[in-house]
């Protein structure tokens, strides 16, 4: 088996079901430069926040979330 399908079997998963988005993703089990690996539940890429329901919010503080970084333009 790969170093790869071991991460990936090692995973938490990397798509999290959260209301109110379409797409939020763990960006745990990259390789890095270094041939480390992200850690998992460290960093979260998601869409449409700004729909999110409350409890929905809470799911996502349940995993340990605790700052939002928002890297659209203004226009967007």
């Amino acid at each position: 088996m790969s170093a790869d399908s071991a991460s990936r079997l090692e995973s938490p998963g990397r798509h999290l079901k959260i209301a109110g988005t379409y797409n939020v993703r763990d960006i745990g089990g990259y390789e890095t430069a270094d041939g480390r690996r992200t850690r998992w539940r460290i960093y979260l890429r998601a869409d449409s926040l700004h729909k999110v329901p409350a409890a929905a919010q809470r799911e996502l503080l349940d995993t340990g979330l605790r700052r939002i970084i928002d890297l659209r333009r203004e226009r967007e």
